[in-house]
């Protein structure tokens, strides 16, 4: 065979050698086809291409047919599909075609199709395809490109086993129609895994980044944005992550907590991680300030406005114009100043005194108080109106009895803070004094501790901190001691004992009588630490 009737041009054809009684023509087999392959759903394709792969090499009546892939960028032709009649083995799935057929393979690259009669017209350089076209039982074999975008995707080629074919012209044209549209599907289906892939890599990389960002927002959290609140135990955690829902809103935010508990710092964390942070946070305090003071404090004054007054002078609220107001203990505001606040809460403005001007400020509002609001509401001395205006988001910060084991952490931080101001340097903490603070209920909270930490550092006469816990004698067991409390001092005695070893003969759950599993779910409830006595 010359080289010139290997290569044909694709054209259409009305006419198809031995067609099959199942079609009427080839048209008809064409139609038929291309109709079914343009409306199967993607995850049929692999079905439907191999039961009309057999319906194609049957109405062409050939002995097998074959579909192959190119991949890695062309360089290998691996078989994906193939149909033989019976008794005749299909070309194995996965087999590389380009090394067996090298030379058959290139004239594919190049777009044109190939065909023989019989394996001796194969050309000397083609030897190799020749002896393995044998070895698969091959007499006659036409082979075309599945052109996708005028670029071959792969292979189509019929074949005999048991008798010469002569090739016509209207057959090569037809079978290469046939090539284009398998081409063309095998294409459509990759198109579509390829689009599943990637929307599943890209949930897999939300999911890997959601969590990423989760960690990388705890750690910013806690070791930049909220670096003056110390603690890692679960009672914090909760109220810091509910500083983070906060944060970046302009919710109206309530902080409650007892005396000492840190509620300024929590305003702190939520105004220096919101959108305002860049402006200073203006703070009013409620209780500190003199009733007839207070509204001139808040909403500024006119010259004259009263007697005394001499000057202009701005509000609260026109210098948290663009930032946060924090209204520090808003439990004691004067009822006649709550309707006041509520109307700037409502409308946002306000007039200064001594003037009937209104005028317009953009503040957030973060209130807190030590008092149990809901109950001052109840009865009647704090508004229920303006209640329900600063209660759009609530964080109860815990007192420090409910995070004992911060006290370690909380020790170590007043420690450092102390020791410049006070000329003295801590090494250690007695295990005996941090027995204490955990065992001691601190009404005073934070501010009581850190009151305790700089007087012990100030009669500690070495650089072991040792300190005296105020009213120990009502902290003892039966001294009006919650069960709690008497339940963490009996253990932390017993584990002192055991140097903190909780299991095996003599330790801790065995003396006590109880599972290891059981003591070490306490130990962590109740917030007990093993203290540290070296410096952090």
């Amino acid at each position: 065979m010359t080289e010139k009737t290997k290569t044909v041009k694709t054209k259409t054809s009305l006419q198809v050698e031995g067609g099959f009684a199942k079609y009427q023509n080839f048209e008809q087999l064409l139609s038929r086809l291309s109709t079914e392959f343009i409306s199967f759903p993607c995850e049929q394709i692999e079905d439907r291409i191999l039961f009309w792969l057999e319906e194609v090499v049957v109405f062409f009546q050939t002995d097998r047919g074959t579909i192959s892939k190119f991949v890695d960028q062309k360089r290998k032709l691996v078989a994906v599909h193939s149909w033989a009649k019976e008794g005749l083995e299909p070309v194995p799935k996965n087999t590389e075609l380009h090394t067996l057929w090298p030379w058959t393979v290139q004239k594919l690259i190049d777009g044109e199709a190939f065909f023989f009669s019989k394996t001796s017209e194969y050309p000397t350089k083609a030897a190799l395809d020749r002896k393995n076209m044998e070895k698969f039982q091959v007499i006659s074999l036409l082979t075309v490109p599945m052109m996708v975008g005028g670029q071959p995707m792969g292979m189509f080629s019929c074949s005999t086993t048991t008798r010469q074919r002569a090739w016509s012209k209207e057959t090569i044209i037809n079978i290469q129609l046939i090539a284009d549209i398998f081409g063309n599907a095998l294409a459509r289906l990759k198109s579509e895994q390829e689009i599943r892939a990637a929307f599943s890599k890209i949930k897999v990389l939300k999911s890997q980044l959601e969590a990423e960002n989760e960690i990388l927002r705890e750690e910013v959290r806690l070791t930049h944005n909220f670096r003056e609140i110390v603690g890692e135990s679960e009672a914090i955690g909760r109220t810091l992550a509910q500083v983070e829902q906060v944060a970046d809103t302009d919710a109206t935010t309530l902080i409650q907590g007892e005396t000492g508990t840190g509620k300024e710092l929590i305003a702190n964390a939520i105004h220096n991680t919101s959108l305002r942070k860049d402006r200073l946070m203006i703070k009013v305090n409620c209780a500190a300030i003199p009733d007839a003071l207070l509204e001139s404090e808040l909403f500024g004054r006119e010259k004259g406005a009263y007697t005394g007054s001499l000057s202009r002078q701005i509000g609260r609220f026109e210098l948290a114009h663009k930032s946060t107001i924090l209204f520090d203990e808003v439990g004691e505001m004067p009822l006649e100043l709550q309707a006041k606040l509520l109307r700037v809460l409502q409308d946002g403005t306000f007039e200064r005194l001594g003037s009937s001007t209104p005028m317009k400020a953009d503040v957030r509002i973060i209130a807190s108080t030590n008092r149990k609001i809901d109950a001052a509401v109840e009865k009647g001395e704090f508004r229920k109106d303006l209640f329900f205006r600063l209660n759009v988001f609530r964080i109860t910060v815990p007192p420090l009895r409910k995070r004992l084991e911060d006290i370690p952490a909380l020790t170590w931080h007043f420690i450092r803070r102390y020791e410049k101001k006070l000329n003295r340097k801590i090494g250690s903490i007695s295990e005996t004094t941090m027995e204490q603070l955990q065992a001691y209920s601190w009404p005073g909270n934070i501010r009581e501790l850190m009151n305790v930490i700089e007087h012990g550092m100030i009669v500690s006469p070495g650089k072991v901190l040792r300190v005296e816990i105020p009213n120990a004698e009502a902290n003892l067991p039966g001294k009006h001691a919650t069960l709690e409390q008497n339940e963490k001092r009996h253990i932390l005695a017993v584990l002192k004992t055991t140097r903190w070893r909780i299991r095996g003969k003599e330790g801790a759950a065995e003396i006590l009588g109880v599972k290891p599993t059981t003591l070490e779910y306490r130990i962590k409830r109740l917030g007990l630490n093993r203290p540290k006595n070296k410096s952090k």
